[in-house]
């Protein structure tokens, strides 16, 4: 293991090669967010975790190109509104099938460039 600093990209302690991230290693950034997982020449590429500097978006999952792809479940609380996705991902968003819940409902189904759309079932609290 080797420690890499940096003010603008902020610390990161893992696997280097060729002074680039690679393998295994966690990254903090200057806001407070984190990364832990593989890297692949200074990406985040392949599995890993990343929180929110206050704990209230935690995502886990498939990386590439440091964008979440693939499989991944994000778990977000904003104010006192949570939800929880789990299922694919393109570049950063939900697209491809998922499962979207929150407070007041919940969707599974087909999502297009983080929109649900294709098919899908939606339930509603009430239970519509």
């Amino acid at each position: 293991m080797r420690r890499f600093h940096s003010d603008e990209a902020g610390v990161y302690e893992g696997d280097l090669v060729n002074s680039f991230r690679h393998g295994k290693g966690a990254l903090t950034w200057p806001n407070g967010d984190t990364y832990k997982g593989d890297f692949q020449m200074g990406m985040r590429t392949g599995y890993g975790e990343s929180i929110g500097k206050h704990g209230n978006t935690v995502y886990w999952g498939e990386f590439r190109n440091s964008e979440r792809n693939g499989s991944g479940v994000e778990n977000r609380q904003r104010n006192s509104s949570t939800y929880r996705y789990e299922g694919d991902w393109k570049d950063d968003t939900f697209h491809g099938i998922g499962h979207f819940k929150n407070s007041w409902s919940q969707y599974v189904g087909e999502f297009c460039n983080g929109y649900k759309e294709g098919f899908g079932f939606m339930l509603h609290r009430s239970g519509t």
